[in-house]
């Protein structure tokens, strides 16, 4: 039986939209000890859901500029799956399939995204 490729493309999408919910899980449980700035303490941001990205939609309604104001650590993906989202010290990284990351741009789009404010309590020598 001869696979299509759009019945690849979807087994891709499908799997990616589950690795990105995995993703977020282990955020949650690593930031629920995290201190929030402008005194929010242990907020974590999500923008959307998982189940408009499990339903195909990959176009979102938050720039990148947008989200760092709520938060400067966190995961998410971009606009038409393109790459995954990486949030750290307030700036925006976007991971494409060549393994390299990349600044991204505070126009880029976001369907998912999920950020906080984090500062360390201790510095490790």
């Amino acid at each position: 039986m001869r696979i299509r490729s759009k019945d690849k493309s979807n087994k891709f999408n499908r799997k990616l939209v589950y690795g990105l919910l995995c993703l977020t899980a282990i955020f949650i449980m690593i930031t629920v000890g995290c201190t929030g700035g402008s005194g929010n303490t242990r907020v974590l941001f999500q923008h959307s859901a998982i189940q408009p990205l499990l339903e195909g939609g990959f176009q979102g309604r938050m720039n990148c500029g947008e989200l760092v104001k709520h938060g400067n650590l966190g995961i998410g993906t971009f606009d038409g799956l393109d790459g995954e989202m990486v949030v750290l010290d307030g700036t925006v990284y976007q991971i494409l399939s060549d393994g390299k990351a990349y600044q991204a741009a505070d126009s880029l789009g976001t369907p998912f995204a999920a950020v906080t404010f984090f500062q360390g309590e201790k510095i490790a020598p």
